[in-house]
């Protein structure tokens, strides 16, 4: 009965990021675009992150995973990023960025798309803890698999590993990319948690959807 609610809660989600963000998770066509091999950032790509965002007022945006690009007259990046609000006491949440960076060097901040999955807070005891790198673990798949088992009409693919958490059993952060039955990929993040006896459940789905600034 948990996994029929469950299922229901990701499908329903899916259904506003289909319109959002199915396009990035399109299969590499002339002019569309292009999932990275690893997700893991290079020092490149996080200066043209860096440099992007550095004039964005109000929330911190700090570079985690390269999800994709697109060849333009020039290069867009889609960058996942933490997000924190300098105007509040909320926790670091995700945000999907597209950066256009041109011939010449120059960048722009095109979209960014905000996730209210919480973001790994490495001092907070008992809290998220992200990895050192986003390349998704074993461990991570296995559950998700485990949770999955018995969900029908959509496809879930792991992408990256966001974050864990341990409690009694573990808390997975999972990136992932969801195909519904006749309908487009789009992004969203699955928090897992599997069981000291190795059961596992889909807990939330969280969807990104355009940022209000």
């Amino acid at each position: 009965m948990m996994m029929k609610k469950i299922s229901a809660f990701v499908l329903a989600t899916l259904m506003l990021l289909t319109l959002a963000f199915g396009a990035f998770a399109e299969n590499p066509i002339d002019g569309g675009w292009s999932e990275s091999a690893s997700h893991t950032l290079t020092p490149e790509q996080k200066d043209i992150a860096t440099k992007a965002l550095a004039d964005l007022a109000g929330t911190n945006y700090t570079p985690v995973a390269y999800i994709a690009s697109q060849v333009v007259s020039g290069t867009n990046h889609c960058i996942l990023c933490t997000a924190l609000s300098e105007d509040s006491d909320d926790p670091a949440s995700y945000a999907l960025v597209t950066i256009y960076q041109s011939l010449d060097g120059n960048t722009d901040v095109l979209d960014i798309f905000d996730c209210d999955a919480p973001a790994g807070m490495p001092d907070l005891l008992g809290g998220w803890q992200a990895p050192e790198t986003p390349e998704l673990t074993e461990a991570a798949k296995t559950a998700l698999d485990k949770a999955l088992k018995d969900t029908k009409d959509t496809a879930v693919r792991p992408m990256l590993l966001l974050a864990t958490q341990l409690v009694s059993g573990t808390n997975y952060s999972i990136f992932c990319e969801v195909t519904e039955s006749g309908a487009a990929p789009a992004y969203e993040i699955l928090h897992v948690y599997e069981s000291l006896d190795g059961a596992a459940e889909i807990t939330d789905a969280y969807g990104f959807l355009p940022s209000n600034g």
